[in-house]
């Protein structure tokens, strides 16, 4: 993969160098906060009582879709993207690394110039070319991967496991500059490129190759990382995942409610207690005459009493910008809900009972 997709094999951790790359691009910590959300949405962990146990698992599933897959998708078409632009350049593009050694019989006079200001430096034009050679050409001389070298430290081409920087002239400055017998300067670099036309055309159109590669690496990571990602989830993910589930789990699609208080109660106060129902005898009102809240099912009744219970079915809540400015339960409902309760009882009592509301 490494000499197919150069810039794409900087992915795999299996050299020290790419786990450093992977976490200078921040790649490691992408994945790593996907893991935790990711264990974050275990069914365990969602305590939302509406949600049925297939809809906890459904969720985990997609979340695992979303950040675990989705992340290494753009991630590693961020990359595909720059190694196709690369293949690109290569077939047409058909960049050819400039030498000078040839000038000498083919143009004898620029060859002089070029050896001269090299000559000050201890350097031939021969020299010249193999730094050249070196920071530019790929295994067996090719130009394919040429702009990984160029974006991308690389391994040298001279035998050896050194990682050199980028393929740019400020590199191929300082490589010559190392075996030059005199301190050569930027400036002076610059006074013998005026002799190498050439090398400073090729240079300036495999930068421009090279942004070309990063923003289609950057479109295409972002096409596939947003909508590829989301529609796959939505269309393929999701509706799979939940026939799955469905199967794998035939009663993970109810939701359980667990009914904890046997009591007589509602979320709008206490209305139908053993000690009001007792009132109801005293003061001759038979209390299956009276209508059933519709926050609670009767479950039994006895001849002396009848027992309600709550109803716990999810009841879409009222929006409430600051619940703690807001009245007891009671009271607040009877304000805000349509009408509760219907009831003929005229007492004072149940309407203090009710909040205040009269009845």
């Amino acid at each position: 993969m490494g000499s197919m997709l150069p810039i794409t094999a900087q992915l795999l951790p299996i050299r020290w160098r790419n786990v450093i790359y992977l976490a200078e691009v921040a790649a490691l910590t992408r994945l790593a906060t996907g893991v935790a959300r990711v264990l974050q949405n275990q069914p365990n962990r969602q305590k939302d009582p509406t949600l049925a146990p297939n809809e906890k698992r459904q969720a985990m599933i997609e979340r695992f879709f979303v950040e675990i897959v989705g992340t290494i998708g753009y991630m590693g078409f961020l990359h595909v993207g720059q190694d196709l632009v690369d293949k690109f350049y290569h077939w047409f593009g058909k960049p050819k690394i400039p030498t000078f050694s040839h000038l000498k019989e083919s143009n004898p006079i620029k060859f002089n110039e070029l050896s001269a200001a090299l000559k000050k430096f201890g350097l031939t034009v021969h020299d010249f070319d193999q730094k050249i050679k070196e920071l530019y050409e790929g295994e067996k001389g090719k130009t394919s991967g040429l702009l990984y070298r160029v974006l991308y430290e690389h391994d040298a081409t001279n035998g050896t496991n050194k990682v050199v920087e980028k393929a740019t002239l400020a590199r191929l400055h300082e490589r010559i500059a190392e075996c030059a017998t005199k301190p050569m300067s930027r400036t002076d670099f610059e006074g013998v490129l005026r002799h190498a036309k050439e090398l400073e055309t090729f240079a300036l159109k495999n930068n421009k190759w090279a942004a070309a590669a990063i923003i289609t690496g950057v479109g295409v990571s972002a096409l596939v990382g947003g909508m590829v990602t989301q529609w796959m989830n939505d269309r393929l993910v999701a509706p799979q995942t939940k026939q799955f589930l469905r199967k794998k789990f035939p009663n993970g699609s109810r939701v359980m409610h667990h009914i904890k208080n046997t009591k007589v109660l509602n979320s709008m106060g206490t209305l139908f207690t053993p000690h009001a129902q007792n009132r109801m005898f005293v003061q001759g009102i038979n209390p299956q005459a009276v209508p059933m809240n519709p926050f609670t099912t009767q479950v039994g009744v006895n001849a002396a009493m009848p027992v309600q219970q709550a109803y716990n079915a999810p009841i879409s809540p009222v929006y409430v910008p600051n619940p703690k400015m807001q009245p007891p339960a009671a009271m607040f409902g009877t304000r805000t809900l349509p009408k509760p309760y219907t009831t003929t009882l005229t007492s004072s009592y149940y309407s203090t009972r009710l909040g205040g509301r009269g009845l």
